[in-house]
This record gives structure tokens, sequence and C-alpha cells, in this order.
């Protein structure tokens, strides 16, 4: 009897286990779903854009938005998933959403800027189409050491007519380069003068058909429209050269040296504004044999402006030495040396505090960043070269940040010699700014720091109290604007010299933002929403460009010692 009771009672507790778990398995069912949902619309009109392609970078299947630019993506699984939205005509866009478990996220806004088109037609100086003209977009981009450099979009070739259009092009400031297609119009061992006329029936120009950056007209590409350029003739002016000095120093071992030539940035695709490509190595000498004191010159005459690296190597027994070194190649004639020698520059950076009394405070553990060195060392046991081992460097590659001791003092130690610029001072009492920056009679703000290979050099500088603050909101009409991008830019724009004047900062989630420790002076401060352009300082043209190109979303101000000034950033609601 007690079997069956037992029996039975086992029978019960599995069925109230099966029921229990039916009703889990429908409750489960009928949970709502992870989603994420939105509308796409134009960064220049604000109107819907139907035929959007919705990608996501982790699998699950992609939708298109539809006639009022609306789409749901359905991930497979909750948490943060990248999605890329791209179609003809617009700016490949590529964000990340946290999608929760069970929640159908619906208030996704994406803007898609429109692209433009740039087209015109290229004359020999007789008045006859010139066909196969390669035909390049320039602008600038600040890298991520804070240098601007000018790198190349897509580019095309001019027809049977010598005409050519240009297609995909982001909104901004454009030059516009013509040349044969390869890097170099030429290369020769011996540097020969350099007024010596560079053979060849296709000189490289920029518009409207100049050979300097100085004496070019920048185009303007608009969302949406094409620009038609005036007709660009060729003529015999050509760009200038640029000649490269190899030196052995008398109290170096002889070598065995090759010189390479190569491109560090390689092309942003007009479209994403992304890099894409590799390294891109363009000359190559044979191995030459220098004893102590020799040197060998080459000489290049680029068919484009912009960044070149120049690159000598040599075996030791450690493995194969280079240095490295960039040219911004603006159009006129330039000169560089290479020196074959290990850096043994020294340099000492002293900070102190002014205070009221005319006294001198030190200033511990405070981050003091230096400009990229006009040279570069790397160690590399193999025989082949990459870009990594350039940009990662080795134990022969200095640190460019350093922080102050009790003394105030940072130490840089085997530097390259040449001139470093001073790019940023992080973690200064609040309130305070830089007023003095001197090495010996220089001023290293508009002179630069210079570094020898022979001993130590000093640097004083001084910070003081009445640094100014900027805070303010970012909106769109009534609507404040959660992670803006607000820029602070000194006025007029000196990027090179007063890198550590500019400040960066983003709108918290009332939208609201805060810059501090700004020194006094003009500046503008411009503000871009999170949707748009949010690698603004990759794929817009450079700072001083942009400055002038921006509309409402910009101010200009003066900040005075002490000063708290409040501002209101209004983004026009095309924009978004």
């Amino acid at each position: 009897m007690n079997r069956r009771r037992a029996f039975f009672l086992l029978i019960a507790i599995i069925g109230m286990l099966a029921f229990a778990l039916l009703l889990v398995g429908q409750a489960l069912r009928s949970a709502p779903q992870s989603s994420l949902a939105g509308i796409v619309v134009s960064g220049s009109t604000g109107k819907p854009i139907a035929g959007v392609v919705a990608r996501m970078m982790i699998g699950g299947p992609e939708v298109t938005t539809d006639t009022s630019g609306r789409f749901t993506l359905t991930p497979e699984q909750p948490g943060n998933i990248t999605v890329t939205f791209a179609r003809p005509g617009y700016m490949l866009r590529r964000a990340t959403y946290e999608v929760k478990p069970g929640i159908a996220a619906g208030d996704v806004r994406v803007s898609l800027q429109e692209v433009g088109i740039v087209s015109g037609r290229v004359f020999d100086s007789r008045g006859r189409p010139v066909p196969q003209i390669v035909v390049s977009p320039l602008f600038y981009r600040t890298g991520e050491d804070g240098l601007s450099e000018l790198v190349a979009g897509d580019r095309t070739t001019t027809d049977d007519r010598g005409e050519f259009r240009l297609t995909d092009v982001p909104p901004g400031h454009y030059l516009i380069n013509f040349s044969s297609g390869t890097q170099f119009s030429g290369t020769f061992p011996q540097a020969p003068a350099l007024d010596r006329p560079m053979p060849g029936s296709i000189p490289p120009v920029l518009y409207p058909g100049v050979p300097e950056i100085r004496n070019a007209t920048w185009a303007t590409a608009g969302p949406g429209e094409e620009t038609r350029l005036q007709n660009v003739v060729l003529s015999e002016t050509r760009f200038g050269a640029i000649r490269v000095h190899v030196e052995n120093p008398s109290g170096e071992p002889d070598k065995d040296v090759i010189l390479e030539c190569c491109v560090p940035p390689p092309s942003i695709s007009n479209k994403s504004g992304q890099r894409e490509g590799s390294l891109s190595f363009l000359d190559s000498t044979q191995t030459t044999h220098l004893n102590r004191g020799d040197r060998m010159s080459r000489l290049y005459w680029p068919n484009q402006p912009g960044l070149y690296r120049f690159t000598a190597s040599w075996r030791t027994p450690d493995g194969v030495l280079d240095v490295s070194t960039d040219i911004d190649f603006t159009g006129t004639d330039v000169e560089v040396s290479v020196i074959l020698a290990k850096p043994e520059g020294r340099l000492r950076i002293n900070l102190t505090q002014l205070t009221a009394s005319g006294g001198r405070v030190p200033l511990e553990r405070i981050s003091i960043n230096l400009g990229r060195p006009p040279l570069r060392f790397a160690m590399r046991r193999d025989s082949k070269m990459s870009f990594s081992d350039l940009s990662r460097g080795s134990r022969l590659q200095p640190s460019l940040v350093q922080r102050t001791g009790r003394d105030g003092d940072a130490v840089f130690d085997l530097l390259p010699p040449g001139l470093y610029d001073l790019r940023q001072l992080d973690g200064l009492p609040a309130n305070t700014y830089l007023v003095g920056a001197r090495q010996g009679s220089r001023n290293i703000v508009t002179d630069s720091i210079l570094v020898s290979n022979e001993g130590w050099s000093l640097v004083e500088l001084q910070v003081k109290s009445g640094a100014g603050k900027v805070r303010g909101t970012v909106s769109e009409g009534a609507t404040l604007i959660q992670d803006a991008l607000v820029t602070l830019m000194p006025e007029p724009a000196t990027l090179e010299k007063e890198m550590f004047r500019r400040r960066v900062g983003r709108t918290d989630q009332f939208g609201v933002f805060e810059l501090n420790g700004i020194v006094p002076g003009l500046y503008r401060v411009i503000a871009w929403s999170p949707q748009e352009y949010p690698n603004a300082f990759d794929v817009f043209p450079a700072p001083n460009l942009f400055a002038e190109s921006t509309g409402p979303e910009a101010a200009t101000i003066r900040v005075r010692e002490n000063d708290q000034i409040g501002i209101r950033l209004v983004l026009p609601s095309s924009r978004r």
C-alpha cells in the first residue's frame, strides 16, 4: 500500500514539474524579443531615406529601410551590436548600440550625409583635351599625434574629352590634384641642382593649374550637389622636388645602406572617410656602401603634395636599424638630411607654478607630451620592413610622454636630434595655464624645442593661476543633445604650434559640456551632433577650413583671465 502511495505521489510530482515547464516555455515565447528599431534621415534635409541597407556586424539578417526610412533589426542575442548603414549617394555610417534582453528599442535616429560630385575638364597649353590624367581630391586630416596630414580620396581619370567626375565626395573643401598617376615623375640616384627642369609631357598641378598649395584654389563639394570646376590648363610649370641626403657621421662605422620612400597614410575612401589599403612603397635604392664621413643624395619629383616617409636602413650585429623622417611636401623645393647614427639627444623640462609673491613651486606628476620627432628609429630582426615596425618602434624609440618628479623635472632620453613641439600638459592644477615656455633665448611655442646629440638641453615651463572656463549646452532647437562633440580651437587656427591650447569635450546626459584650463585668448567653439561626423578630426578638412564652413553650431569667444563663460550652441535641425 505504501508503495502504491509513493508511486502515485511520484507521478503527481512529475506532472506538476511538466506543467511548470510548460508554463515557463509559454512565458518565454510570449516575452518580447530583443530588437532595435529606428529611422534613417538625410543629414542635409532631415527627410527619411528609403532603401538604406542596415547590416549587423555580429550576424543576423540585414534589412532595408522602407519608404518612411524606418527599419527593425533583431539580433541573435542582446548586448552591444555594431550596425553599418549604406546607400548609394551617401557616406557609409557605422554605429554601436546597446540592445537589452527582452526590450524592443525603437527610438534610434540615424543621419546619413549626402555626398557630392566634383567635375571638370583638362586641356593642354594648345587647348586640346588631355585623356588619362589622374584626378585626386586632397584634404587634411588630423593624425593621432595632433599633426594635420594631407591625404587623398578616391581618384578618377579623364576620358578622351578630358572630362572627369569625382563621385561620392563628402561635403567639404578639397585641393584637386592632376597628374600622370605615378607617385613620382622621376627619381635620380645623384641629386642634381633643384632648378634642373624635369622632363615629362604631363606636369602635375593643383586646381586651377598651379604647382604650389599656397596658390591653389580650394574646391567645395556640397551635399547632393555637383560642383563644376573651371577648365584646367596644364602648363610647363610643375611641382618642386625633394632632395634627400643620407649622411654617415665620421664617428660611425662603415655601413651598407638602403634608402626607401613610402607613403605612411594610405588613401582615404571618399565615401566612408576610412583609411584603406596598406603602406605604399614608392622607390627603393640599391645597397650603397658609405664610409665614415660619406653621404649619398637622391632627388625625387613628386606628382602629388602630401606626407612622404624616407627610411634609411643598415644591418648591425643586433639586427637591421631603420631611421626615418617624414616630409610634408607642399609643392615647393625641399631638402632633408638623414643622419645614420643612434639617437643620443637628452632633454630636461622643468615645470613650475608662479606664486602671487613671484616665487616658483615645482609641479609634480604632470604629464608632458611632445610632438612626433623629425626622425624615428626602429630595430628589427629580419630584413623586411613593415609599417607596424615603424609606428610601434623599439627599444631605440624614445617615449614622447614623461611625468615630472618632485623637483618638477621631466627627463626625455635618447631623442633623435631635431625640432619638437609642445603638444599637451595633462594634470595641471585647476585654474592654471601656461605663461612661459623657453629654451634659453628660444620661445618654444613659436620656435619649437631644439634637441641635438650634444649633451643635455633645458626647457623651462611656467604656469600661473587665472585660466578660463567655458561651460554650455548643445541643442537642436529646444532638445538638448547628449554626447555631442565640442572643440575649442585657437583663433586664428594655429594647430601646429599651439596644440596645447586646444580643448575637446563631449556633452553629458543633460546636453552640458565644460572645458577647463583655457589660456586667455580668442577661440572658436565648434559642436557636432553624435550622429554626424562621429570622427570629425579624421574625415573633415583642416580646422581652419571647417571653422569657416560651420553654421550656428560655431561661435567665436574671447577668454580672459579667470573668465567663466556660458555659451549655447544650436545645431540646425537639418544637420541631424
